[in-house]
């Protein structure tokens, strides 16, 4: 299966313009540790053990990269796989009082990291991304965000993700989950790739 990060591209021109015409430009959570499987286990025959990760640590990580503080990394893929995730999560949820202190997440300083980590593949060779390996293990959005119980991994595909995004007729949490998930796995591939070193060497 290959990707092309033009394709990717338009998927994130069709949520940007979405949320631009709603009018959204700001949202706040109260979320923030998520239930998560690292990529690196994603891929194995059985069910790998889950771990936690922070929405918080991943804005701060992203924000230094955004500000140039930090270069950016493969990892920033999954962290910005992450954000848009829970972003569909909350902006698709029933509204509720949020309870705790709260996350902002803004729509700008995403788009924006949108486009650096794209053109900075695009620039670096990858131009698109071929996978061997479509199915791997995912916790599901709704359960992500809840930790009264532990959380049931799922078999996922990434074509199935792909197919919805391409031929997606508006925007909703599966649209953003499913491109959260495409966003983690164009990391990864990037990351176990022969032709990593162009993307460590274009800074």
């Amino acid at each position: 299966m290959t990707i092309r990060l033009h394709d990717v591209r338009n998927s994130f021109e069709t949520l940007f313009s979405s949320m631009e015409r709603a009018g959204i430009h700001v949202i706040d959570t109260d979320i923030d540790y998520y239930w998560t499987i690292p990529l690196g286990d994603a891929y194995e025959t059985k069910a790998p053990e889950v771990s936690v990760g922070s929405l918080v640590d991943d804005l701060e990580s992203l924000r230094k990269v955004l500000n140039k503080k930090n270069p950016s990394t493969t990892i920033d893929f999954e962290r910005l796989g992450n954000v848009i995730t829970i972003l569909g999560h909350v902006s698709f949820m029933p509204k509720k009082p949020l309870a705790h202190k709260q996350v902002q997440i803004q729509v700008r300083e995403i788009k924006q990291l949108c486009d650096l980590l794209l053109q900075k593949a695009t620039a670096s060779g990858f131009e698109e991304v071929t996978f061997s390996q479509t199915q791997y293990w995912n916790i599901d959005c709704t359960d992500a965000c809840d930790f009264s119980r532990s959380p049931i991994p799922q078999r996922r595909s990434l074509s199935e993700d792909w197919e919805k995004l391409v031929n997606a007729k508006q925007v909703s949490a599966e649209f953003l989950e499913s491109i959260g998930r495409v966003l983690k796995v164009i990391g990864e591939a990037i990351h176990t790739s022969n032709n990593k070193i162009n993307w460590l060497l274009h800074e």
